[in-house]
């Protein structure tokens, strides 16, 4: 499978007024790191990112082609995201060894209908949203295919163990590792419970604690502990 490609260009401008400039012109700042491979700064087109982006995600490899050079195989490491306009203002590419195994994160994407849902009314419970996995960078994928139709009963689980994992790729996490299940619907005891829960909260919250207004009426008024004998005028206590 052809990688997507990026064309980009050594950024030499630095500084934030620089910068702006560069995103004002269509462009993005972006770096380019790697083990054993000097760090480089790069601009990319921001439209030609987003599309690659929307393409292969965190966990597919890209060719950064720079200045018309050999294309460097890379993973979007990092995607910085503008918090107001959530414009993406930065990119961290990871140059990488296709010789060398690494780890990456990989998206899970649920698929199917369970039975536990839509005939005993359950509601689907998954307990990961991502693996990570161990592969050669040329063999990870976009997301790994969860079929949740497999989730006939409550007792039904899938864990690790019974993901269809593409040839080359291990899990890091262990195999036993539970990714969805469905729990049962609440009965109507149980809402019934849940909605009294804020009123008796509530409630106790306003019980004056015993011997609270006494204490501090004892204390506004100069009055002892019962039992006690208060000091004598002008006596010193200890």
């Amino acid at each position: 499978m052809t990688n997507a490609q990026i064309k980009a260009k050594i950024r030499t401008g630095i500084g934030s007024a620089k910068v702006d400039q560069l995103r004002q012109d269509g462009q993005l700042p972006a770096v380019l790191y790697g083990h054993r491979v000097a760090s480089r700064n790069i601009v990319i087109p921001h439209n030609d990112f987003i599309k690659v982006y929307r393409q292969a995600g965190a966990s597919t490899l890209v060719d950064i082609v720079i200045d018309g050079g050999a294309a460097v195989p890379a993973l979007i490491q990092e995607v910085q995201v503008d918090p107001v306009s959530q414009a993406v203002i930065h990119v961290d590419f990871h140059q990488v060894n296709l010789r060398e195994r690494i780890t990456a994160r990989i998206n899970l994407h649920f698929v199917g209908v369970s039975p536990a849902v839509k005939e005993a009314g359950g509601v689907l419970m998954t307990n990961l949203t991502d693996l990570e996995v161990s592969s050669l960078p040329q063999d990870l994928v976009h997301e790994i295919t969860v079929d949740i139709s497999k989730l006939k009963t409550f007792s039904d689980y899938i864990h690790v163990s019974d993901l269809k994992l593409p040839n080359g790729i291990q899990p890091t996490a262990k195999t036993t590792t539970v990714v969805a299940h469905v729990i049962p619907p609440r009965s109507e005891e149980e809402l019934a419970a849940l909605q009294q829960q804020p009123a008796a909260t509530a409630a106790a919250a306003d019980v004056p604690v015993a011997g609270k207004e006494e204490k501090e009426h004892a204390e506004g008024t100069g009055a002892t502990a019962e039992g006690a004998t208060p000091p004598a005028p002008g006596k010193k206590t200890e």
